[in-house]
């Protein structure tokens, strides 16, 4: 496989809704913005940029591979000659740049990623497993939804494409910006916005969490979807299947009538082929999950 440790199937979650079904009798599945998911810090905070103003070698890092303009260097060098210490050099710096300095430059960045996340990148949340207990109660509507099991090996030019699909690192470090962009320059004024989009690191600003989720096992295919929006104030939008829905295993409280409502929808969607059907039934003499044909 293309992606490091990509399981052959990944699941959603999902209670029987009129969404869900819409989605189904269209072949596709719901992607959200990342300001409309449940967890809020991930998109409440915002990447310190300190460390280029504190540290000259990091600031320098800023500036074209061409090399730095030498009545800039020679201005460094007796700067550093008057022991200046490095917050007071990069301040004369960034007076005398003629592009604005390199806040002026970040602030750009930090706008256009704060655009990307609420009006351009939707995620598909999935899970590596359809029998976490936890998952089917928070997302699987307490056992009464659904669970779809989507293949990464039929089907799955989106799945299997580690330009859209991430696995969720989970850890307690906020990233900062040398992390989420780790590509600058003083060249900036000449890039234009996808230049600068090009440059976001996506899985550390679309696929980072806290360790307190960790047992969602999670991984996030990430697209852009303002096209299909509705509108653009529209929190998500309805994308094709990123791999071919191999299964739909109904929660143990599923009702006979939802499940048809289900097998509805997919017949509408005429994908080409049917999904298997089963029950996720709780196991009796353990904790757990067993699939039975319905």
């Amino acid at each position: 496989m293309s992606i490091n440790g990509l399981p052959f199937k990944l699941y959603k979650y999902k209670g029987v809704s009129d969404g869900v079904l819409d989605g189904l009798s269209k072949g596709k599945v719901w992607f959200s913005h990342l300001d409309k998911l449940n967890d809020p810090y991930e998109n409440d905070y915002d990447y310190d940029d300190s460390m280029f103003f504190s540290n000259l070698n990091n600031y320098l890092k800023t500036f074209p591979d061409k090399g730095m303009p030498i009545e800039i260097q020679n201005k460094i060098d007796e700067l550093k000659w008057q022991k200046r210490d490095d917050a007071t050099i990069i301040q004369y710096l960034e007076r005398f740049s003629v592009d604005g300095g390199l806040r002026t430059q970040l602030d750009k960045i930090k706008k256009i990623i704060k655009n990307h996340k609420s009006s351009k990148a939707g995620i598909l949340s999935l899970c590596e497993n359809y029998d976490n207990l936890l998952m089917w109660a928070y997302y699987g509507d307490n056992y009464a939804g659904l669970c779809m099991e989507f293949s990464t090996e039929e089907n799955a030019d989106v799945l299997n494409n580690e330009k859209f699909t991430f696995k969720v690192d989970y850890n307690n470090c906020h990233y900062n910006m040398m992390d989420v962009f780790p590509i600058y320059s003083s060249e900036f004024p000449n890039k234009t916005q996808d230049d600068l989009e090009m440059g976001i690191c996506i899985s550390k600003i679309y696929a980072h969490k806290s360790t307190d989720w960790s047992h969602e096992k999670e991984w996030r295919v990430i697209s852009d979807i303002s096209k299909q929006k509705e509108n653009p104030d529209k929190g998500g939008a309805l994308m094709p299947f990123p791999g071919k829905l191999t299964a739909i295993y109904f929660g143990d409280r599923a009702t006979s009538e939802a499940i048809n409502s289900v097998k509805e929808a997919v017949e509408m969607g005429s994908y080409g082929y049917e999904p298997l059907y089963k029950r996720a039934k709780l196991r009796k003499d353990s904790f757990g999950i067993e699939l039975i044909d319905i």
